[in-house]
């Protein structure tokens, strides 16, 4: 499914020392002491607390710089778990860490970073990206298997982690529940036109979105340039039909009917995002 070359592989980085002046300074929801509670959790795989730390630098999807200097140790684990072959909690790790990176969006973060941090951490979610498609291609089969939410959980961390932050973040809702009569229009600016609930099947709105078309097996595996078909293969990959309809629609062209204005639907949630 996916092509790992080997540079991709062996992307290396520094994981933050517990010892580090950064984590009496960066923040989580609830200033936990991370640098106590995160290495004991590592080490005892007590997988409750790790999901409390995920929860403190993800809440109500908001950016945490905490993440920062976490996210390195995560990776680092997803690493050691998958080496042991424990594919049901490098789901978890996965999942999580494409959350984290999901909000880490320059809306999201009050102020920017400059730290030499940032290179670790820009390093291993390069790292991450690599080590989620390695899952994806060894696990193909029994992911299948796993519960709809399971897999949609997975899809929407793939995405996040392989690029589309800005998209998942914006189309959180539609992507991780597959519902297409959950999505939003909205064209934004001056016009600021905006339907709720959008629903394809209704005559009155069969015109609005001229959805895309997806053709199965039409990805080579490698480029990531074509979003709406790279995520429509890994989405197909999983067995998620409502997720594929979805994109059909969030990757589709939307005309405004109140200022005739034409752009892709996703284009216009992100915009709306980022502009308000």
């Amino acid at each position: 499914m996916f092509q790992l070359n080997e540079s991709e592989m062996n992307i290396t980085f520094q994981t933050e020392p517990f010892t580090s002046p950064f984590w009496d300074v960066v923040q989580t929801a609830s200033q936990m002491e991370l640098k106590t509670k995160l290495p004991e959790a590592i080490q005892n795989r007590d997988w409750n607390e790790l999901d409390i730390i995920f929860q403190n630098i993800t809440h109500q999807m908001s950016f945490y710089s905490a993440t920062y200097v976490v996210l390195p140790h995560m990776v680092r684990l997803l690493e050691q778990v998958m080496s042991e072959g424990d594919a049901a909690h490098a789901h978890t790790l996965i999942f999580n860490l494409g959350i984290c990176l999901m909000t880490d969006i320059p809306e999201n973060r009050s102020e920017e970073t400059d730290s030499p941090i940032l290179d670790d951490y820009n390093a291993a979610a390069q790292k991450l990206a690599g080590l989620t498609k390695q899952y994806l291609n060894t696990y193909e089969a029994q992911l299948r298997e796993l519960d709809e939410d399971l897999r949609s959980m997975l899809f929407v961390a793939t995405l996040a982690i392989l690029g589309e932050r800005e998209t998942t973040y914006a189309a959180f809702d539609q992507l991780a529940s597959g519902a297409i009569d959950e999505l939003s229009l909205v064209c934004g600016g001056d016009c600021e036109y905006y339907e709720e609930c959008y629903e394809p099947q209704e005559e009155q709105d069969a015109e609005i979105v001229l959805a895309a078309e997806y053709q199965s097996g039409a990805w080579d595996g490698s480029s990531y340039q074509n979003a709406f078909i790279w995520t429509s293969a890994v989405a197909d990959l999983l067995g998620l039909e409502n997720q594929l309809e979805v994109l059909r629609y969030l990757y589709g062209t939307f005309t405004c009917p109140e200022c005739g204005k034409t752009q892709r639907v996703i284009d216009f949630m992100v915009t709306y995002l980022t502009e308000g």
